[in-house]
């Protein structure tokens, strides 16, 4: 294998590890939200006062739709 093979295969494992790290985290965090809270809406309320900006937000929600529909397969 070349050095430049090598060099791709280490960038894909870091990168496919950070996102398998990342996406723990982020249902760690939708769990503890989903513990502390009541409903829907206080879900919500709560994702949005932690977000920096409008784009934050969105990729945070969409994470914790994805959370929910992968919690209501199980």
């Amino acid at each position: 294998m070349s050095t430049i093979s090598h060099i791709f295969a280490g960038i894909l494992t870091i990168a496919t590890g950070t996102i398998l790290y990342t996406n723990k985290q982020n249902q760690k965090r939708h769990e503890e939200v989903i513990e502390n809270t009541k409903n829907l809406s206080e879900v919500i309320q709560e994702i949005r006062y932690n977000c920096a900006n409008e784009n934050e937000c969105m990729g945070e929600l969409l994470s914790f739709v994805e959370f929910l529909k992968r919690k209501n397969e199980l």
